[in-house]
């Protein structure tokens, strides 16, 4: 056998794997965690990139003129894809922004409803943009400037 004499000095084999049992799940949890914050990170700004769509598509239609009564989400959907500033938006991020359905206001109710019958001069488009399986709705109420409906609710 091999005995240690005074002056000897080294590291036995189970000190080494006291060590690493105790380094191995520290290093291990701060690479998880990192990992953690960066795909955080990633998603949290990829949202708000989504968001800065969904704010040019609602700016485009609230400012698109001119207002269209009894207007379809195709026709909106269309038109919005016009819009200043918009093209350069989606082209750089990939979104795709879109209308998906017009709700109409109906003064007799005091309402919005899924129909059109006659003109209460507001529409409420849903709006929606999507990045591969992630979507962002929003909403924009358009207002007939010729119209004076009673009160409109957001």
């Amino acid at each position: 056998m091999n005995h240690r004499t005074r002056g000897q000095a080294g590291v036995t084999l189970v000190e080494i794997l006291v060590v690493v049992s105790v380094i191995v799940p520290v290093v291990l949890a701060a690479t998880l965690g990192l990992f953690t914050a960066v795909t955080t990170s990633e998603q949290t700004g990829a949202r708000q990139e989504m968001q800065l769509t969904l704010s040019a598509l609602a700016d485009g239609l609230r400012t698109l003129d001119p207002y269209v009564a009894c207007g379809t989400a195709a026709q909106y959907d269309g038109a919005a894809r016009t819009a200043p500033g918009l093209a350069d938006i989606t082209d750089a991020t990939g979104d795709v922004g879109s209308v998906v359905r017009v709700e109409y206001w109906d003064q007799t109710t005091g309402t919005y409803g899924p129909t059109c019958g006659t003109d209460g001069g507001a529409q409420r488009l849903v709006l929606r943009v999507t990045r591969g399986d992630r979507t962002v709705d929003g909403e924009v109420v358009k207002r007939n400037p010729d119209a004076r409906p009673a009160a409109v609710a957001p």
